[in-house]
């Protein structure tokens, strides 16, 4: 390559947005690193982030494990305290899988966001044993959070319509298509609740709070232990939590969107947590609406996504995997369909 053709296609990639860039990086990366990543790769990785305090049973949380020969390449571990076996994929979403094959490219998928029945047609995998491969990892990664949120820290809120998406009898309404309207007008119990808190240090935690409007003690119950003493809080003129910040001592920064009131101070503001709202609303209307009782997943996904956006792909999954793995996960096709929703 000579030097101006070099320069030539470095000026180009200067125009590029920040999205082209990241797109020509994976494209990279995927002609430098042609190679597809498989889930034995990353079981090293698994063992140490699972086990980083010492291998421990997951049935009695016995110490005294031995090793105990090898199935189908996998590693076996016996407890001598109860007698019973186990391996680097117990209590994970993996656990029993019979295609290991198909986990790492399906994470793909996922990190992606598409389609169930995209992702069966090119994984060869029916779209149905997807659908609980999903649930499966989100139910695990619904367990990260946050520590602590420290100096100027943004909560604001959102609402989604109520939702029993996939439930076949409903005995209290006619079944809405795509989604629907409620019938009441504003913020009613037909709203579920997500709460959003982010610092100037990029930490986000997004959950659901329950049905109707947020009050104080939800929030309180929400963010118990998470707050650092140095918090400055940053919101709307939203009165639970101008309730909770008084109940709680906590320096509020308040902004009245009817007195047009966006930054105060040049350094106040609940910006952040607005564009958390709207790339989530954005994001979440491929799928035609979300089941509420499924709700906390999919938050928990779009979480995931934002905090690696700019890693490579084969970084992403094997991050997915690794964190997912961290956190016992028992749930089972059966107990996620009959799964129900708490109107708290």
């Amino acid at each position: 390559m000579t030097t101006k053709l070099y320069q030539d296609i470095l000026n180009d990639i200067e125009r590029l947005d920040s999205e082209e860039i990241y797109k020509l990086f994976n494209r990279l990366k995927s002609i430098l690193h042609p190679g597809k990543p498989h889930i034995s790769q990353f079981v090293g990785d698994v063992r140490e982030s699972k086990f980083s305090t010492g291998i421990l049973c997951p049935y009695c949380s016995g110490d005294k494990i031995v090793r105990n020969g090898k199935f189908k390449g996998r590693q076996r571990y016996l407890c001598r305290e109860c007698s019973r076996t186990f391996n680097d994929f117990t209590n994970t979403p993996m656990q029993r899988t019979h295609l290991p094959d198909k986990w790492m490219p399906y994470l793909e998928w996922v990190i992606k966001g598409l389609s169930l029945r995209k992702a069966a047609e090119e994984i060869g995998v029916t779209h149905v044993t997807l659908f609980y491969w999903r649930h499966k990892i989100l139910e695990a990664l619904k367990n990260l959070d946050v520590d602590r949120f420290d100096g100027i820290t943004e909560f604001d809120e959102t609402y989604f319509l109520y939702s029993e998406k996939g439930r076949r009898n409903i005995s209290d309404r006619k079944a809405r298509h795509r989604g629907g309207k409620a019938k009441k007008r504003g913020i009613s119990n037909e709203q579920v609740g997500v709460l959003v808190v982010c610092d100037r240090q990029k930490k986000h935690m997004v959950k659901v709070a329950g049905s109707g409007r947020i009050n104080a003690a939800t929030l309180a119950t929400m963010v118990d232990g998470k707050l650092g003493e140095n918090l400055i809080l940053c919101s709307d003129a939203d009165t639970a939590i101008k309730s909770f910040t008084k109940e709680h001592n906590i320096e509020h920064v308040e902004l009245n969107a009817n007195k047009k009131q966006r930054v105060k101070q040049g350094i106040y503001h609940i910006q952040n947590a607005n564009s958390f709202h709207k790339r989530l609303k954005d994001w979440m209307s491929r799928f035609n609406g979300v089941a509420t009782k499924y709700l906390d997943n999919y938050l928990s996904w779009f979480r995931f996504i934002t905090m690696t956006m700019y890693e490579a792909m084969v970084a992403k999954q094997k991050q997915m995997l690794v964190k997912a793995s961290q956190f016992k996960v028992n749930a089972t096709c059966e107990s996620l369909r009959v799964e129900q929703w708490c109107k708290a």
